[in-house]
């Protein structure tokens, strides 16, 4: 008996492990997705753009829905099968607005040299 719960918890201790490991591996998967994204958004911004939007609240950012969030809708897969929107939808995030709307609020984030957190964002957009 003291054998069985040996290897119990043996397996019990790997399978933890290796749930963290892929649970990292995901994590860092979704960030160079949004990664790629920012840098594609970067290319289609000025350097006024970029520091207009840098300049704002973090309660504006909204703001820039209509046009930064517009470059992100139609130029980082958000509108067609692309990895990013199938991140969005397996999350439960199926309206390209939505899902631009986090990406929008990721790269002002991005923008600002602060830590985001997709995962949090993520949830508060989902219905």
């Amino acid at each position: 008996m003291k054998n069985f719960f040996c290897l119990f918890l043996v397996i019990s201790l790997v399978s933890v492990c290796f749930a963290e490991e892929k649970n990292q591996k995901g994590k860092e998967e979704t960030l160079a997705l949004f990664d790629k994204c920012f840098v594609e958004v970067g290319k289609l911004l000025t350097k006024d753009d970029i520091d207009d939007f840098k300049s704002v609240s973090e309660n504006e950012v909204e703001n820039y829905h209509y046009t930064i969030g517009r470059l992100i809708r139609n130029n980082c897969g958000l509108l067609e099968e692309a990895k990013l929107r199938e991140y969005f939808i397996k999350n439960s995030i199926d309206r390209p607005d939505d899902m631009s709307m986090i990406v929008l609020k990721c790269y002002y984030y991005h923008l600002k040299g602060k830590e985001f957190d997709v995962e949090k964002e993520v949830k508060k957009s989902q219905r």
